[in-house]
């Protein structure tokens, strides 16, 4: 298998890091959140394991993390990383409606979980269009 690999300037690869980066500022302000206002999140969300939203806020973080420092790399790693962080954020989307309609959330938790899985899916999609066409460029 060849391996292509761009220059850190083509059009596509910044595109790819600017989604990576509003997905990192994302990521890290809505964990934030969840790390320092647990307690009215969870009332709001209808969660009363505490623990979890804050560990959830840790996670995402750390999650944040990794995506800014991926939007920092080329080649292939800037491609391989980018799609694990889509599939991530894609898993994140399916597992909304999950718990949803198990009733794990109050009806306010269900439509602010829902906002949050559209920004999540148009990040993972922007990602995935993005990372798409550094395979086009020449």
């Amino acid at each position: 298998m060849t391996t292509m690999t761009e220059p850190a300037t083509t059009a596509p690869a910044r595109a790819l890091r600017r989604v990576l980066l509003a997905n990192a500022g994302f990521s890290t302000v809505t964990g934030f959140v969840a790390l320092v206002a647990a307690e009215p999140l969870g009332e709001w969300l209808g969660v009363d394991q505490i623990w979890l939203i804050r560990l959830v806020g840790a996670a995402l973080i750390g999650f944040a993390a990794f995506v800014a420092w991926t939007s920092t790399t080329d080649g292939e790693l800037l491609r391989r990383s980018s799609a694990l962080i889509s599939t991530g954020d894609l898993v994140w989307v399916a597992a909304t409606p999950v718990v949803i309609a198990l009733g794990w959330l109050s009806t306010d938790g269900a439509l602010t979980m829902s906002v949050v899985a559209l920004a999540v899916l148009a990040f993972g999609i922007g990602q995935l269009l993005t990372r798409r066409a550094l395979s086009t460029t020449p």
